[in-house]
């Protein structure tokens, strides 16, 4: 069983003590509304001069320790060295004959964004058109613009909107930009910045999910407002066309192929109703509240089920790909012709869905393995032609768009690097266009799926990558990688970095595909969501024991990462378990699970964690909130906590805290703050680099690997 509060045996009296201490603890955190004082609530003051003093100070001190290994310099330039390579694979969207495309390098921090004829593409050729160089544009606006993307008209995309951040932030100003003149439309679109969503309806016309106050905002800090925005009409002046609650996460609009339009009314971060614009009424398209919309195709509603459905007496299982026809279900207020394209069996999970204007691409996965099918309307029923690919990765589906029935995917494993293909419409033969280079030596080194039994006695997956002398020649210096939460699957991706910085040099990395990810469909992350969330963190406990009981490392040579979610699980992984682990990093992490709803996006995750508010998912929270669970009388291992002041999704405050509540209880850390990033926690690849490097310069120092400190003898 997990060790819940309890990170170590106690003594009877001791615990008799403690759970007494805990039941004062749950009456007065689950029987009053207020939350405990906290202290540290001025580190919250995202920007204020007081925290960000300290922050510096942190800095200071862990880069003063980091920086100075004997690795550090080395690893940040081959990372650098990697990330920068100019024969990466080229990644981006195909529109209207182009094949466009956003590129950083050593000349271009902050990247172009450019375009080439697809035909060029295909055919492995370099002959880019820039449009927008954002490092002169950063520089003669005098701001610190971070590229997001681009947003365009479907039948003529030469008119854009571009989408630029302030140092990384998800909050963005979207401004019109003109493809063919190189240069943003004079009265042309332009928003203020926020958390929005714009979709074209015309030529001069824009659907816009944004805010223009505090009341227009969910209380997830998204718009709850859609408007039909004209070109030259202030945006205060478009039209209000469909407003939600501000209990929902939040509105979006969506334009179809056909130009029909949607919203997107997300009640909770896992249910959302669908409604239909007409003018100024919209209609609710019957689809089940919990199912996942996935746009149009041939006039058929595509979507996919979170939870068991019934229709006519036909039953369908959670992770099952469904289409309905939208005009007829639409006016009779109940689904019309549903007609299944995809159930997953046992081992079975859709990865991601993308559709183009008669197609619908499903990346599904098979014990962690990806595959790739495509399916065509055939008039009643959905025509599948499976891909033969390789087999032993993962793939992504990276352009695919309403503007072409042509797709570009890639594949991967963990020891393949990335292979770019290029499927035509009229063909069933994937064209292989490029492949990137080996970024370390494979020479020798095997990748193991294994199986650890979870608290329940569920078996969960987990993948070994490294040295085959070195996983089986005893225990060695192994880092554990997990995320579990939001259905999100930890596919094989191949290593590149991590190869190179740990792996080649005889380090063994481990991938744990724990409760609450997506790899095997909805009900593999509802067994984890709300007060079941501590069976996710005992699936990653298991997975670490059955590493230690394999031999294949030792409590004092195992490491643990992850981030955002998976911060979380890091954070409880060193309040509950610390007997486990000698590093862990933390990134961009939640940590204060009472206060979590009231910062910047928190409110849309109480569909994953639970309300704070409702009684017992207060207490579900109370048991492994790493905030609230740090205990003076314990060890723990020196943690290395790292996030960003221009994070606007997890809130910077969580971490910060933390380190302050560590280092006045007198326990050891360390911690870097980046002050531009995003939840990405870098804004560039030179900040990455240095990330990572610095990451695997606290490993290679905590768990013994490399010259910063003697290896652990085996016994």
């Amino acid at each position: 069983m997990g060790q819940g509060l309890f990170l170590k045996p106690l003594s009877s009296w001791r615990l008799t003590l403690r759970n007494l201490v805990i039941s004062v603890l749950v009456f007065l955190f689950v029987g009053c509304s207020s939350t405990p004082k906290d202290p540290f609530l001025w580190l919250e003051d995202i920007e204020g001069e007081k925290a960000l003093t300290w922050v510096e100070a942190q800095n200071e001190k862990s880069l003063a320790e980091l920086s100075t290994t004997s690795t550090f310099e080395s690893d940040q330039q081959q990372a650098y060295r990697i990330l920068s390579a100019k024969d990466r694979l080229v990644q981006g969207e195909l529109r209207r004959g182009y094949f466009y495309n956003f590129w950083q390098d050593e000349k271009h921090v902050r990247g172009l964004w450019r375009r080439q004829k697809e035909s060029s593409f295909r055919a492995g050729k370099t002959r880019w058109q820039v449009l927008i160089d954002v490092d002169k544009l950063s520089e003669r606006e005098k701001e610190n613009w971070v590229f997001k993307g681009s947003t365009c008209y479907k039948p003529n995309p030469n008119s854009c909107l571009i989408r630029l951040s302030r140092g990384g932030k998800d909050a963005s100003v979207y401004r019109e930009f003109d493809v063919i003149k190189k240069q943003f439309v004079k009265g042309g679109f332009v928003s203020p910045e926020g958390k929005f969503s714009f979709q074209w309806l015309g030529p001069q016309q824009l659907l816009a999910g944004i805010y223009l106050n505090p009341a227009e905002q969910t209380a997830s800090g998204y718009p709850r407002v859609v408007r039909r925005w004209t070109r030259g009409q202030a945006v205060e002046s478009a039209e209000v066309v469909f407003q939600g609650q501000s209990t929902d996460v939040g509105v979006w609009p969506y334009v179809s192929f056909e130009g029909e339009p949607f919203v997107v009314q997300a009640t909770s971060f896992f249910e959302a109703k669908l409604w239909e614009l007409s003018g100024s009424t919209a209609r609710q398209v019957p689809i089940p509240l919990s199912s996942e919309f996935k746009g149009v195709v041939d006039g058929q509603l595509i979507f996919q089920l979170r939870k068991s459905f019934e229709h006519k007496g036909q039953k369908f299982v959670p992770g099952t790909l469904l289409s309905a026809d939208l005009k007829k279900s639409v006016q009779s207020k109940a689904l019309e012709r549903v007609r299944m394209l995809f159930t997953p069996g046992a081992s079975q999970a859709i990865a991601d869905v993308e559709i183009t204007p008669s197609q619908v691409f499903v990346n599904y996965l098979e014990d962690v393995r990806g595959r790739l099918v495509r399916f065509s309307w055939a008039g009643e029923r959905w025509a599948a032609k499976p891909m033969v690919l390789p087999k032993d990765g993962s793939f992504s589906l990276v352009a695919v768009t309403e503007y072409s029935e042509d797709v570009a995917f890639t594949y991967s494993s963990y020891l393949q690097p990335d292979r770019q293909y290029f499927l035509d419409a009229s063909s069933d033969h994937p064209q292989k266009v490029a492949e990137l280079p080996q970024r370390f030596s494979a020479k020798g080194l095997v990748v193991e799926q294994a199986f650890a039994v979870g608290a329940d006695g569920v078996k969960i997956p987990y993948t070994l990558i490294g040295k085959k002398e070195v996983i089986e020649g005893g225990p060695s210096p192994t880092v554990l990688y997990s995320y579990g939460g939001f259905e999100v699957p930890l596919e094989p991706k191949y290593l590149s970095v991590t190869g190179k910085l740990w792996v080649e040099q005889g380090g063994v990395f481990v991938v744990a595909n724990i409760r609450g990810g997506g790899e095997y469909g909805p009900t593999w992350h509802q067994a984890a969501l709300k007060e079941n969330r501590q069976k996710a963190y005992d699936d990653f406990f298991a997975v670490s024991e059955d590493l230690i009981r394999r031999k294949v490392t030792t409590p004092s040579q195992l490491g643990a990462y992850g981030g955002s979610n998976g911060g979380l699980l890091m954070g409880v992984a060193m309040t509950q378990r610390p007997d486990l682990y000698k590093a862990i990093v933390c990134a961009v992490p939640l940590l204060d699970m009472f206060r979590f709803n009231q910062l910047l996006a928190g409110a849309s995750w109480v569909g994953e964690y639970g309300d704070p508010a409702n009684s017992s998912e207060r207490k579900a929270l109370l048991a492994y909130s790493p905030y609230h669970n740090l205990d003076e009388d314990k060890d723990y291992p020196k943690t290395f906590f790292v996030t960003s002041t221009k994070d606007d999704r997890v809130h910077p405050g969580h971490a910060r805290k933390m380190v302050a509540k560590l280092e006045d209880m007198g326990k050891p850390y360390l911690y870097f703050e980046n002050t531009e990033g995003g939840h990405a926690a870098s804004a560039n690849q030179k900040q990455q680099a240095k990330l990572i490097a610095l990451r695997y310069s606290y490993f290679k120092k905590q768990l013994g690997l490399g010259d910063d400190q003697p290896k652990q003898a085996k016994p």
